[in-house]
């Protein structure tokens, strides 16, 4: 009925979502979310879901759906309200009124709270919903300040008052290693590699060292885990798990800082004892049966998981980690994984085996010519599962066909077994006429008859076999229509159950909006009346409020009255001694004007000097060109001048280098003048004596001559 009929169809949505708006403002948060759950499905898209959803009433609805996701009175409401906020946040509408959100810092605050005492299921469903928001720019941005320290960071669009970081309860649920956890361990890691994502757009991880080393401990935890063989479903998981593990690896090594650190925690040996894991128990993943789809599911992430692994490998420049890498590609263990890496419906596995590729092949003993012929084999057994799945779609298909054909044909007059008796016995009226014919054949050999026969007897035979499956195929396809009708009856009268309740559901419902009508009608009424009487309170008010401002008012005005008059008796007495004083300032003016007349002839006097002065400054302007014409010349005497300047300095300087030769000479002489003037002093001396004795010794002589002539001398003093 609602598949064709759309005018009906229209109708019950019309009369669903008006049952279920009251139920929004119910006292259980169950039937709240269950209700908003259905009317966000039925009319997120239409005007309704515009009236619902727009940015009045959506804050509301916000408040209401954290409040249901900390508080939720059971699980599955909460998770009911996890995954219509997962649900809503599809729409970047939706998204775009949540980075607005004036509580979204506080909720996000208590729902990471959550995080340390929930289930298993709980927590992977948070790690969703914190997932779908990192789809959001501002609110990833958001979320990394709940988890890394990033107060240093002066962000104007921070979260305030963010004194506690949640990374610890993310790294418990990563490094969590049971079975019934591993689920909630892939959706944290998803969280923490979109963390990292937002953290190295923005350069804040090389600041994280105390958050990084925790989380590489973790990391390092889960690399290291035992893989559960036995199990492919826990094996499938865990392939997941490890290859996000390589993914957070990869955003932490792209600060360069870090890959020290990683290699402390990580050895080669771990990537080694990885890969030879793989390398050893992935070999039958590499085949394109059908047999068990869960063990190829497992080696698909297997392939997956060491393509993953090498890449990651490709990017660290270390000498250990690069020879580690290139003995790897040099190994022929590695071409399946290459293989089904090209043949891989995932882009970034595809992009990950070009790039090995185009690594490897500058390696000398890379497999090329292997991994060709693998490549090759597997576009064979990949054409060849094509063709047998068109080969089964058709015979399905027909077989479909032919129990459809039965069934209309048994619904119609209920006659299926006799006519599928007279099909088998027409088929085998036609074997007899064909063997008879084949009877009637003249001249040819017994032994030709023979082979003949024998080869018609096998066709026979495997034609039989043939229509003997098809036969099971047929009443395997109506025991399987029958259960479908079964089913589609007892679906049918369960609609019409629920159908009969939901018409009784409306009956009542609008039996209460019809006793709800007369209510507003009554209440609609009392309204008015109570509006009116409020209306004439109102006006009483503001005629009383008029009164008491126009009593102030003449109190003013009054009080105005009398300062006016005292006012003017101050200005009359002022209007006297300003008469008073515009004759003193008249008679000022007189003088003044007196002065000026004076004034205006020492102004003339001045201006016919200034004329003067103007002649002279002509004049003056007249004799400084004559002066620079004269300095022109002198300049270039000056020039003449510098140049015999030159010339006598050189000639000073060659009479200065003789004035110190002769001054030298002069200090040699001086010094012999000196040793001669010593001696000279000397025989001058000794000249002296010389002459005191020949005075001495003339005297003696005159004695003697005196004495000889008798005559007395004088008394001589020796």
């Amino acid at each position: 009925m609602e598949k064709f009929n759309l005018a009906w169809k229209q109708e019950v949505s019309r009369k669903l979502k008006l049952t279920l708006i009251p139920f929004l403002s119910h006292n259980n948060l169950s039937m709240i979310i269950f209700s908003l759950s259905i009317l966000t499905s039925l009319c997120l898209q239409e005007e309704l879901g515009n009236k619902l959803f727009n940015a009045n009433n959506i804050n509301q609805t916000f408040k209401m759906m954290f409040n249901i996701v900390i508080n939720g009175e059971s699980g599955t409401s909460r998770l009911y309200a996890i995954d219509l906020f997962i649900d809503m946040m599809k729409n970047s509408k939706i998204q775009q009124l949540l980075a607005v959100f004036t509580h979204l810092s506080a909720s996000l605050k208590e729902v990471f709270v959550l995080l340390g005492s929930c289930s298993a299921l709980t927590a992977t469903k948070v790690f969703e919903l914190f997932i779908s928001f990192c789809s959001v720019r501002s609110i990833r941005k958001m979320l990394s300040y709940y988890l890394f320290d990033l107060s240093q960071y002066n962000d104007p669009t921070a979260p305030k008052n963010v004194t506690a970081f949640h990374l610890e309860a993310m790294t418990s649920w990563i490094s969590s290693s049971l079975d019934s956890e591993i689920e909630a361990s892939c959706r944290a890691l998803e969280l923490c590699i979109e963390i990292l994502e937002e953290l190295n757009e923005n350069s804040w991880l090389k600041d994280q060292e105390k958050s990084v080393e925790s989380l590489l401990t973790v990391l390092h935890k889960s690399l290291k885990a035992s893989p559960p063989v036995s199990h492919p479903t826990a094996m499938k998981t865990f392939c997941q798990k490890q290859i996000l593990v390589i993914k957070a690896l990869c955003n932490i090594c792209q600060e360069s800082m870090f890959v020290e650190k990683m290699l402390s925690y990580l050895q080669v040996e771990d990537f080694h004892q990885l890969l030879e894991f793989h390398f050893n128990n992935t070999n039958f993943s590499m085949n394109h049966t059908r047999k068990d789809a869960k063990r190829q599911n497992w080696g698909d992430l297997s392939v997956s998981l060491v393509l993953c692994v090498l890449n990651f490998l490709s990017f660290i420049n270390v000498p250990t980690v690069k020879s580690f890498f290139e003995n790897v590609m040099q190994n022929s263990n590695i071409v399946q994984f290459l293989s089904k890496g090209f043949l891989s419906s995932d882009r970034n596995e595809v992009h990950a085996a070009i790039n090995l590729l185009s690594i490897g092949s500058k390696l000398e003993s890379f497999p090329h010519v292997a991994l060709g012929d693998a490549l090759a084999a597997n576009n064979v057994v990949r054409e060849q599962d094509h063709k047998t799945m068109n080969n089964s779609t058709f015979g399905w298909n027909s077989s479909i066909h032919n129990s459809y054909n039965i069934l209309t044909s048994n619904h119609a007059g209920q006659k299926v077994p006799g006519k599928s008796a007279s099909i088998a016995e027409q088929s085998i009226e036609d074997l007899i006429e064909k063997l008879q014919t084949g009877l009637e054949v003249k001249d040819v050999k017994l032994s030709e008859m023979i082979d003949v026969y024998e080869h018609k007897l096998q066709s026979m035979q495997m034609r039989e076999q043939q229509l003997q499956d098809l036969l099971e195929a047929k009443t395997l396809a109506v025991v399987r229509a029958d259960r479908v009708i079964s089913q589609f009856r007892s679906r049918r009268a369960e609609a019409e159950a629920e159908n009969c309740s939901i018409r009784n559901m409306l009956r009542t419902f609008e039996k209460r909006t019809e006793e709800y009508q007369e209510k507003l009608q009554n209440m609609t009424a009392l309204e008015t009346n109570y509006n009116n009487l409020l209306a004439e309170k109102q006006k009483l008010a503001l005629m009383a409020e008029e009164h008491t401002v126009l009593k102030e008012n003449y109190n003013e005005q009054s009080q105005k009255l009398e300062n006016a008059e005292h006012m003017l008796n101050t200005l009359r007495q002022e209007h006297t001694s300003l008469t008073e004083m515009h004759e003193i300032l008249r008679k000022h003016h007189e003088t003044l004007k007196q002065q000026n007349e004076v004034s205006l002839e020492k102004q003339g006097k001045l201006s016919r000097q200034l004329k003067e002065s103007e002649s002279m400054v002509k004049s003056l302007q007249k004799t400084v060109s004559e002066i620079e014409e004269q300095l022109q010349k002198l300049s270039k005497e000056r020039d003449d001048l510098d140049e015999a300047i030159e010339k006598v300095r050189r000639s000073l300087d060659k009479t200065e280098i003789e004035k110190k030769e002769l001054q030298q000479k002069i200090t040699s002489l001086e010094v012999v003048c000196q040793k001669h003037e010593s001696v000279i002093k000397e025989k001058t001396e000794e000249l002296q004596e010389v002459k005191d004795n020949l005075a001495k010794h003339e005297q003696i002589a005159a004695m003697i001559h005196n004495l000889s002539s008798s005559k007395i001398p004088p008394k001589v003093s020796f």
